[in-house]
């Protein structure tokens, strides 16, 4: 239990640091190997590059977990408390819709990448493991919208926000 615990609390920023840890050391080495030994390589701008894209779509759930999406709240605040709670409301359904439209039609991208065949030009890899970002990042943000609907209906301020 002890594990899932801390899976549910710190999954996404354990994933968002490790890219970003990555990402810069592969770039430090190959800063290093360019401007000092003037032998670069060919993988680690491609490399680089993926794993900025999965830290992009990592992103929405991990954004979601704390509630902190991008909106307008002008409007909102200027709303009776009942009304903003169902402007809040409306805003996370909406949301919920669209991540789980994103990750429904990330499967048709997947399949599409797959039959194409297409590979990365430097690592080799077929394309589809890059594009498994999108589903990976839309199925956590679909995964963290529930949560959060379940913690609003148990009476627990809906969500995480910090």
């Amino acid at each position: 239990m002890k594990v899932l615990k801390w899976l549910d609390d710190n999954l996404e920023a354990a994933l968002l640091v490790l890219l970003l840890a990555l990402i810069t050391c592969i770039m430090f080495l190959q800063i290093v190997l360019t401007n000092v030994f003037h032998n670069a390589l060919n993988w680690p701008d491609e490399f680089c590059r993926v794993c900025f894209v999965y830290s992009g779509f990592l992103c929405f759930a991990y954004c979601q977990k704390k509630r902190n999406a991008i909106k307008i709240d002008v409007l909102v605040n200027m709303l009776p408390e009942g009304g903003r709670k169902a402007m809040n409301i409306l805003g996370e359904v909406l949301l919920f819709i669209c991540y789980l439209f994103l990750f429904y039609e990330s499967f048709e991208l997947l399949k599409t990448t797959a039959a194409n065949g297409s590979k990365t030009s430097a690592l080799q890899i077929p394309l589809q493991y890059e594009y498994f970002a999108l589903t990976l990042g839309m199925g956590l943000a679909v995964f963290r919208s529930i949560q959060t609907f379940v913690r609003f209906l148990m009476g627990r301020k809906g969500g995480n926000k910090e």
